[in-house]
């Protein structure tokens, strides 16, 4: 069993500490090896023992300390969605959960499969989710990056005839203005681009996500916000980025207002 410790304080991943080996189960307790330690244990190879008193406290002991400070996840949990039929497991359901559920990535259209990357040419794990693809990279083991999204925006547009560095560019001095890029991220869409990220624990306040987790999720802007109609039939304000399709619905409650399209499920359509 493969376990990896959040902080009790955000209730994110430690990025620096993966508990990865099983070492005993005795008197009630699960024991586990910890490498590389946690920045709150001092002395590599700590033990963390998962007791049920109370549930999902474990702590960790270095000779004569211990600390209640942290909860585990089972990387070997899984969890099966009647709503498309599909089940999604391990590392996928740990990014799923952690880094936007089902308002940024949606319901599994797809079971985990083996799929030839199109930037890359290299086989690799991947499970399509209705505006996500994932791709499990065992080499990033230890990393936030083992698991990697599809760069769906850039392939759709594509798929479009559209090379989106051949689109006119900004004033740089525009606000949320990418240089990479040449694009700004339109007003309406700023604050649910910075309000998401992959949990990558940079940030100590839970909800909360630094520049580079944002960047990971979504990606740079590849092109300005235009109106246009997508595959439901609804004309609205359009935002392309590296990894996601943003759309703006003014009409909707304000917190539904950005919806991101369902470009994961478009990918499929092409097939």
């Amino acid at each position: 069993m493969v376990l990896r410790p959040l902080s009790p304080a955000t209730g994110r991943p430690i990025a620096d500490a993966v508990v990865y080996e099983t070492v005993a189960n005795t008197d009630g307790h699960f024991n586990a090896q910890v490498n590389p330690c946690p920045p709150s244990v001092t002395e590599p190879g700590a033990t963390i023992f998962w007791s049920a008193e109370p549930p999902g406290r474990p702590y960790f002991e270095d000779g004569a300390f211990a600390i209640a400070a942290y909860t585990i996840f089972d990387i070997n949990s899984s969890q099966y969605f009647p709503e498309t039929g599909h089940t999604v497991a391990g590392e996928f359901l740990f990014t799923w959960q952690q880094s936007g559920g089902l308002p940024v990535f949606g319901y599994p259209l797809t079971d985990a499969t083996i799929e030839t990357n199109p930037d890359t040419g290299e086989d690799v794990l991947v499970q399509y989710f209705e505006r996500q693809r994932f791709e499990l990279h065992p080499e990033y083991a230890g990393t936030p990056y083992i698991v990697l999204l599809g760069r769906l925006g850039d392939e759709l547009l594509q798929t479009q005839g559209c090379d989106w560095q051949s689109e006119p560019t900004v004033d740089p001095t525009d606000p949320h203005y990418f240089p990479e890029t040449g694009h700004a991220i339109a007003p309406e869409f700023w604050q649910y681009w910075s309000g998401y990220g992959l949990d990558f624990g940079d940030q100590p306040a839970y909800s909360i996500y630094s520049f580079r987790e944002s960047l990971a999720l979504f990606g740079y802007p590849l092109t300005e916000p235009a109106v246009e109609t997508n595959a439901d039939g609804d004309t609205v304000l359009t935002q392309y980025f590296e990894r996601a399709v943003f759309e703006f619905y003014p009409e909707n409650p304000q917190r539904w207002q950005v919806l991101l399209r369902r470009t994961g499920a478009e990918m499929i359509a092409l097939e």
